[in-house]
């Protein structure tokens, strides 16, 4: 054999050039300076080579019988904002009817007297005072609608015990103030909303309560 570095002829199996004095062995060989032992610091001797998972199947491979694929099984969907939609029960309609009536009974006829009849919205034309009347007559059915809206059925409740309150003590107070004149007026659909309305209110409401 002759070295690789200076061309010099050596004997066969030489690890150093007798010329050179270059090493011979290739770094990391069997036999080579600093070279390490195969299997780690142990020289425990080589290392198995690591076997493929014969039980790993490929992708496009036939499937075992009786395994599903993975996009076979559901997966949750994220609900989309803004789909909720509320639900409301026939309480809560019949709560909106309620207001609807108290309304409409300040715009029907309040009371009649010899063949003539008025509502309050009429009444509210002619003298102030039953003008705040009116203001309240809508704004509790108003209140109560909103409440309604947001599901307050306790709110609901007192709103409809304040709409029959008051429209009762109107009616009372009429009464009393036209003295031996009451029997000469009578009460109309307005008047008889306005009550009944009350009524309806708190019926539903408490409906929405138990229900």
């Amino acid at each position: 054999m002759f070295c690789k570095y200076c061309g010099a002829k050596l004997p066969d199996g030489s690890k150093f050039c007798s010329s050179c004095g270059k090493s011979l062995v290739a770094d990391g060989a069997p036999g080579a300076p600093g070279a390490k032992p195969a299997g780690g610091p142990g020289g425990a001797g080589p290392r198995p080579a690591q076997q493929p998972n014969m039980q790993a199947r490929p992708q496009n491979g036939p499937r075992p019988a009786g395994q599903r694929p993975m996009n076979a099984y559901p997966q949750a969907r994220p609900a989309a904002a803004g789909t909720g939609k509320k639900e409301y029960t026939a309480g809560t309609i019949a709560y909106w009817v309620g207001c609807l009536m108290a309304v409409l009974g300040v715009f029907f006829d309040y009371v009649s007297s010899l063949g003539i009849s008025i509502s309050l919205l009429g009444l509210a034309g002619e003298e102030e005072d039953v003008m705040i009347l009116v203001v309240i007559f809508l704004a509790i059915p108003i209140a109560g609608a909103i409440l309604n809206a947001l599901k307050l059925n306790i709110g609901c409740v007192i709103i409809g015990v304040v709409q029959l309150a008051f429209a009762l003590f109107i009616r009372t107070g009429l009464k009393s103030e036209l003295g031996g004149w009451s029997g000469m007026v009578k009460f109309e659909l307005g008047a008889n909303l306005q009550i009944l309305a009350g009524i309806v209110m708190i019926v539903a409401a408490i409906a929405g309560i138990v229900l």
